[in-house]
Order: structure tokens, then sequence, then C-alpha cells
């Protein structure tokens, strides 16, 4: 049966807040904000794919909820465009990927007493019209970096993920350029730290620049770099929870912020050109060593392809339940309960 769902609004229930606080997996979700990011992108992309742009303005329009007796809220149904630059989708695959690399490190601490470091491996800014090529070489230089023997005695296991982030101050010499980087969490033996394996900050660094081979790439940057002064790259051993690792390589490959500009839809879309063509056809997180036998044993789903509504094996058990209901009405920029 075919639904006009414009007709059906005097019918409709508004949502609290006009749900811009709905309640989905425990926490205060903006839904309505994200919707109206993604439209924005929507238009964007209309000026250069047509298909990603019609796939992003059907995302999330419809959206339903299992309501518990005990209060409980977890969204059961979505329709989702698996772009990679959308702001729904990029929020949902976060979940999943920290939901995924939290049960696998847990899994690897209670059975094997592992520990971990993070490790943020970067390369100057480089200008849009360089990011293709220069992350071209940074995925070529990471497989190099973990083939190095060092690396492969001193690290158990890898999760490695790409995030690209843009200069947004006008004010900054850098302004319109891009700086992508690799947050990675290796895991290591408990005795790594006060063994003879044991890598030092300026060493990992090192073989970071070596893998990348940076003597060859000053073209690459928007400033070439002091020869003398190493790449700046954050390494820090985890301490205390565990979780909030997980969390922090867990962001967005690309944050929305970084990409929409709401006063100007032509830079908008050169932005969302430059980025999509850069991406596409990437890995945009892998695992590596025991990490990935991990994964592969829990039988975890893929942060990329997977499923975007079911984020982890949490579902309520219980059969008491209610079935809500929101469609989205671009005309209103809202979601309606049906």
């Amino acid at each position: 049966m075919h639904y006009d769902y414009n007709e059906l609004i005097p019918e409709c229930q508004v949502l609290p807040d006009t749900t811009t606080k709905l309640i989905d997996e425990g926490g205060r979700i903006d839904w309505r904000g994200k919707k109206m990011a993604n439209e924005h992108l929507a238009l964007a992309y209309s000026s250069f794919d047509k298909s990603k742009a019609e796939r992003l303005a059907t995302c999330s329009t419809f959206l339903q909820f299992k309501v518990y007796s005990n209060g409980t809220k977890k969204l059961s149904s979505m329709n989702s465009c698996h772009v990679r630059l959308c702001p729904i989708c990029s929020w949902r695959r976060s979940l999943k990927v920290y939901a995924n690399i939290r049960q696998a490190t847990e899994f690897l601490t209670e059975k094997y007493n592992r520990r971990y470091i993070l490790v943020t491996l970067t390369v100057p800014n480089c200008p849009p019209e360089r990011l293709t090529e220069v992350l071209n070489r940074m995925f070529k230089a990471f497989n190099r970096f973990n083939q190095l023997k060092p690396i492969k005695t001193a690290f158990t296991g890898f999760y490695r993920a790409l995030e690209v982030t843009r200069n947004c101050n006008p004010k900054s010499p850098l302004f319109g350029t891009y700086h992508p980087h690799f947050h990675c969490l290796f895991s290591v033996k408990k005795s790594y730290f006060n063994s003879r394996y044991y890598l030092s900050h300026d060493t990992i660094v090192k073989l970071w620049e070596a893998s990348m081979r940076r003597n060859e790439l000053d073209y690459l940057w928007y400033r070439v770099p002091d020869a003398n002064h190493p790449w700046q790259c954050d390494i820090r051993k985890v301490r205390g929870d565990l979780a909030k690792s997980c969390a922090e390589v867990a962001k967005y490959s690309v944050k929305s912020s970084d990409i929409i500009v709401p006063e100007d839809i032509e830079v908008t879309s050169h932005i969302a050109q430059t980025l999509d063509k850069a991406l596409e056809r990437r890995r945009l997180v892998s695992y590596g060593g025991e990490l990935a036998e991990v994964r592969r044993t829990l039988k975890l789903d893929d942060e990329e392809s997977g499923d975007l509504v079911h984020i982890e094996n949490d579902i309520p058990t219980e059969e008491d339940y209610q079935v809500v209901n929101y469609f989205w009405f671009s005309g209103f920029r809202d979601y309606f309960e049906i």
C-alpha cells in the first residue's frame, strides 16, 4: 500500500523537542540535525554525482524504534545510503567501529593479558589536488611499516583507521589544505614495555618516515617541512580505561563540519567531490595480526558494508515492547511520528 505521508501530517505527532533529542542507544541523539546536514550534502552531491545524491536524500527518511517496558529505546530499522561522507552513516559506522574494537580488545586482554599503545601516524598538510596521491602513498607505506622486523617483533596485532581533516580557519596559512593521518591501536605483550623489543617514540617516527620514503615526497606538501624536523606523531601507552582509547580510534573518517559550509553550497560541493574521489574504493579501517584473528573468531560484522542499525549484541531479550515509527518530512525539516 502506498501512503502519501504529506497528507498524513495532520494525524502525525511531532517528536518532543522537534526530534532534536530523540533517545537512542542510551544517549540523546540529534537525529534532526544529522538529517539536515545529510540533506545539505545531498544538494552538494547533485552537482557531480546524481546517483549518490539520490541515495543521500533518501537516507534515514524512515526510523523505527522498539520501546521496551523498562524505558529502553532501541533503533530497530532504518534506511541507510552507505555513502562514505554521509553524516548519518558515518556516525553509525563510528559506533560500530567502537563496538567491534572494544569487543576485540577486551577478548585479547582477558585471554592473553595484552597491553596496548595508541599511535597516530601523520604526514604534513597537502593541497586538495594532491590528496589522492598522498593517500595512495600512505596506504602502501602502512603495509611496508607493518612488515618491518622491529614492528613485527614488537607488536602482536593492530587496528588502523584513516581520518582526513581539513583546515577550516580562514586566518590560517594552511586554510583549505588537508591533513590525512592514521589512528592505530597496537596490541603488545605485557612484558613489551620492559623488553629489548621496546620501540621509543623517535624510533617509531623514523620507521614511519622511512616507510613513507619521506625524502621523495617534498613536492606533495603545501609547505615543505624542515628536513631536520621529524613529522609529528602521537604515541602513547594506554593506561586505565581501555574504552576511552577505543573511542579515540573509532573517529569519523571525515567530520561533516570539515565538509559542509552552510553558507556556500559551491564550496561544499568542491570539498565533497575532492574527498569522495580520494576515498573511493579504499578500506578505511583494517585489522592485522591477532586483532584480525579475534575479529574473525568473534564473527564481528563488517564496519563499512555491514548493518548500521544493530551496532552490537546488546539487544534486549524481553519481548514486551512497542514499535514506534518516524518519517522525515523534508518540507518541515523534521521527523514526525506516524
